[in-house]
């Protein structure tokens, strides 16, 4: 080892030449380990430690500066490199954290990017072009990723599925997505008559007629040969019969795809 007044120099040029003090706390972490190995030595050797004043003076400055290399003062930060300091964290140690940190943020960010849905007018476009060219598939596809990222516009995406799931023959499952269309829009001819031809279908006679009845009230005098269409289905009803002959050619009138 050098003479303490050599390392004494060299350890003040350190301090003034590079404020940021990376090769300072490499030189700290050197000189102490090379103490700890010489009084390891002195002990086995002698029983006793040689040590003087100035010798004590500079390891204890050395000790502090090694110490408090990573010190801040802030109650979060500081609290950080306590225990970086506790668990011996070198340069090295940071450098893989932060570096596993910017990993992971990036993992997240592209997943988040991936895993976010298309905006509500492309779907709706999909929805329409599918629905159009009579593309069941695509058109449940893009009517249940509506419903299911952007349900409060979703009504018109749950009156299309209501539509395919009716000529399907899955007339309850459409009955419940009809029921949250006419509650937003309670008004819509077409949700009435499929909602009561939902009914119908299944048996459930007083609820559909209360479909038809509201929609041959409203729209007698706008829509007179549809309300003549829905009242034979109210008659055949009446008479017991809860599958009316060619129901689907309601389904012909553009009104039943609207709200």
């Amino acid at each position: 080892t050098y003479p303490l007044l050599q390392q004494f120099l060299f350890f003040q040029g350190l301090r003034i030449a590079e404020p940021h003090g990376n090769t300072l706390s490499d030189f700290s972490r050197s000189t102490i380990q090379s103490f700890v190995e010489w009084h390891s030595l002195a002990i086995e050797s002698s029983k006793t430690l040689q040590i003087t004043p100035a010798i004590a003076s500079y390891i204890l400055n050395v000790q502090s500066i090694h110490k408090y290399r990573y010190h801040a003062k802030g109650g979060i930060s500081g609290g950080i490199f306590n225990l970086l300091r506790k668990v011996k964290a070198d340069r090295t140690d940071l450098l893989v954290i932060v570096a596993t940190l910017l990993v992971l943020f990036c993992v997240h960010a592209w997943f988040d990017v991936r895993t976010a849905p298309e905006s509500i007018d492309i779907l709706e476009t999909q929805m329409d072009n599918a629905y159009l060219n009579q593309d069941v598939k695509q058109t449940l596809s893009a009517c249940q990723a509506i419903i299911t990222h952007y349900p409060e516009k979703a009504a018109r995406a749950r009156l299309l599925t209501a539509n395919i799931l009716m000529t399907n023959k899955h007339y309850k499952d459409a009955a419940q997505l009809l029921e949250a269309v006419r509650k937003e829009y309670p008004d819509s001819p077409g949700p009435m008559i499929s909602l009561g031809l939902a009914y119908q279908l299944q048996g459930e006679a007083n609820k559909a007629d209360d479909n038809y009845y509201e929609f041959c009230y409203l729209f007698d005098e706008i829509f007179p040969d549809i309300v003549e269409e829905v009242s034979k289905f109210r008659f055949l009803m009446m008479e017991g019969f809860n599958e009316p002959p060619k129901w689907k050619e309601i389904y012909r009138y553009q009104f039943m795809h609207e709200l």
